[in-house]
């Protein structure tokens, strides 16, 4: 293995130092519980795997993941750019765009014990796993470096803000790098049909440092959604769908909903069941008490699970 330079040394410590600031400044604006809402087999698989399902952007329950804010961004770029260079940046930078949704989600809710969580994703007779956020983002963000924890935003007038801004950096990075756009290109200019090779060829030159220069946005993306969707109270982490080294990397698996197939990777949130973030189970308002309490306390006793808070929902709704 090779020994990393002075400078490398430091580099990776000041990235060390960022991710432990970052988990820091989110462990702090977090709610003390992150609540995991799922049903009863995915409690007892979340139990038996010390993992939570990291599902791809494409299977979400908004149709819009992954392409709200960069459809408003290509919007703010077409007002920055000439009309005919548009249509071949478009080209060029929407595959760019699409890299969002090669990533995977973790959803939770900044609140416990809500209606319309129990109703859509357990139809009442589910459970919410309150998870420690502090635990989560050092675990997940410091220690793992698997992605960003943060809190999903549903303005639509912040989106649009941001959406400037992302196109403002996109469009300079492309002026910095073609300070004439594609008149630099001769096929551009001798209004050609196909590109030339040796513009082709500086293109291939040009998009990997370009991408470089704008990659960073597109995982914000992740955490902008329709306003439509604000009672969730969303909290996530995004990661990659993919992980990893390609030699390390674990196996994307396959399951089912009611859409068809969806794919996940399961992201551990803990090395054994002793040092578990998992503060409370919450029963939902329509399960039977007395019977699920029971089960849980030995699915956790079996699991080696320390002792965990397993409370009822107060929800007083007849499902």
């Amino acid at each position: 293995m090779e020994i990393p330079t002075s400078s490398e040394n430091t580099k990776s410590k000041n990235s060390e130092n960022t991710l432990k600031e970052y988990a820091e400044h989110i462990a702090k604006a977090a709610p003390r519980l992150l609540w995991h809402y799922t049903s009863a087999e995915g409690l007892l698989g979340i139990l038996e795997q010390g993992a939570l399902r990291a599902t791809g952007v494409d299977y979400l329950n908004d149709k819009t993941e992954g392409t709200y804010l960069t459809e408003m961004m290509l919007g703010k770029i077409k007002n920055k750019v000439p009309k005919n260079e548009f249509q071949i940046f478009k080209y060029i930078f929407s595959p760019h765009c699409r890299r969002v949704r090669e990533m995977g989600v973790v959803c939770f809710c900044g609140s416990d014990d809500l209606l319309s969580i129990w109703r859509a994703y357990t139809s009442g007779k589910g459970f919410a796993i309150g998870f420690d956020s502090k635990k989560l983002a050092r675990y997940w963000v410091e220690e793992k470096h698997e992605g960003l924890l943060s809190p999903v935003k549903y303005s639509e007038s912040k989106a649009l803000e941001l959406a400037e801004h992302h196109a403002t950096v996109v469009v300079d990075a492309w002026r910095s790098l073609l300070p004439q756009g594609m008149k630099e290109f001769s096929s551009f200019n001798k209004n050609l049909k196909e590109p030339l090779d040796e513009d082709v060829e500086k293109l291939a030159q040009i998009l990997p440092e370009f991408f470089k220069k704008t990659g960073y946005l597109m995982m914000s993306g992740a955490f902008q959604k329709n306003k439509h969707f604000h009672e969730e109270r969303e909290w996530r982490l995004v990661t990659s769908l993919l992980g990893g080294r390609e030699l390390d990397r674990p196996r994307i698996e396959t399951s089912v909903n009611k859409n068809g197939l969806s794919l996940f990777r399961p992201i551990p949130f803990q090395d054994t069941p002793q040092d578990t973030p998992i503060r409370e189970i919450m029963m939902g308002p329509g399960l039977d008490e007395y019977s699920q309490k029971k089960a849980i306390f030995f699915t956790l006793q079996n699991l080696g699970y320390p002792t965990i808070k397993i409370s009822n929902s107060g929800v007083p709704i007849r499902l």
